[in-house]
């Protein structure tokens, strides 16, 4: 057995005489604990709220809100602060940060002050506490709509323990789930991916989607919390009289460039089914997708179809791996 040192705390009994450095040592153990578990835990960043917003040509304000510092203190702002940018000028690319700060108190003070400090900043300068937002001036050194970037805010979150088991660490299996939809499209404008031109929309019922002649839509793939990638698509249906086409699409938003997301990861035509004596033509097909990695944060997954006939779908079904 070894035993090794961690901590000290005070001992309290009847009788003793209490002294300053008492108190003080009972302040630090309990004080140094709570960061510890803050920064272990839960680590560094926004906890909630503190957005930067537009409000003026050189202005923002920064609403309420909780961060934990590099240190794991808590940094509160409980009222709403504007900042005055007039000082900066064109094409300036600025950080606003929000930082912990106290203030020592003489010895006939009988209490530390502690305060929220939040700044701005040019880019590059050395600067502590956390970052809420980016700003970029335009070329007339005022900001406009696009001004504020928030992508790089980074958000407390609860820390996975080296050790601990995670969704890689899971057989196979476990690691990967089907999302089963009905077909709910939305009409499709003329787009280059399905048809470039106006398409008439599905009929859509409570169970299935319907076309009698040539159709198309699109339609929304909701991603499982935590979904990193998209493995498969299977569609199937009563009615493929002619042939359906379909497009599986990664959208949303590339944070990295701040620009709209837009790629194909599945382009197929799926022939006509072969008929049966009641005269329908079902069919079902399982596709597998290759390039669907997603951002759990960032992207969106859509799925567009175009029926060259008439056609009926019963189910749309993507899986996903974590």
């Amino acid at each position: 057995m070894v035993k090794q040192h961690m901590d000290d705390r005070p001992n309290y009994f009847h009788g003793q005489l209490l002294l300053e450095e008492d108190f003080l040592r009972e302040q630090h153990y309990h004080v140094t604990a709570r960061h510890l578990h803050n920064l272990q835990l839960h680590g560094t960043g926004v906890v909630w709220g503190l957005e930067v917003e537009k409000s003026g040509d050189k202005a923002v304000t920064v609403g309420t809100g909780l961060a934990l510092d590099e240190r794991g203190r808590e940094v509160m702002l409980r009222e709403a602060v504007a900042l005055n940018l007039s000082h900066f000028g064109a094409n300036d690319r600025l950080q606003i940060t929000i930082s912990y700060e106290e203030e020592k108190p003489d010895e006939r003070a009988n209490r530390w002050t502690t305060y929220a400090v939040v700044s701005a900043t040019k880019q590059g300068d050395r600067t502590a506490g956390v970052t809420l937002a980016e700003i970029q001036f335009d070329r007339q050194g005022r900001l406009d709509r696009d001004a504020i970037n928030p992508l790089v805010r980074r958000y407390a979150t609860a820390v996975i323990a080296p050790g601990s088991i995670t969704a890689g660490m899971l057989e196979e299996r476990l690691r990967t789930g089907w999302v089963r939809l009905p077909f709910r499209p939305l009409p499709l404008v003329p787009d280059k991916d399905i048809s470039a031109e106006t398409l008439p929309p599905f009929l859509v019922g409570v169970t299935e989607a319907r076309a009698d002649q040539r159709a198309g839509g699109s339609m929304a793939i909701a991603a499982p919390l935590g979904a990193t990638k998209a493995t498969r698509l299977r569609i199937a249906g009563a009615t493929n009289e002619r042939g359906i086409k379909l497009v599986l699409m990664v959208g949303g938003w590339d944070k990295s460039n701040r620009r709209h997301e837009r790629r194909s990861v599945l382009e197929q035509t799926i022939p006509p089914g072969e008929r049966l004596p009641d005269g329908s033509y079902p069919y079902e097909r399982t596709f597998p997708v290759t390039g669907a990695d997603l951002d759990p944060e960032y992207s969106t997954l859509s799925l567009g179809l175009e029926s060259l006939g008439k056609a009926s779908i019963s189910l749309i079904a993507v899986e996903f791996s974590f």
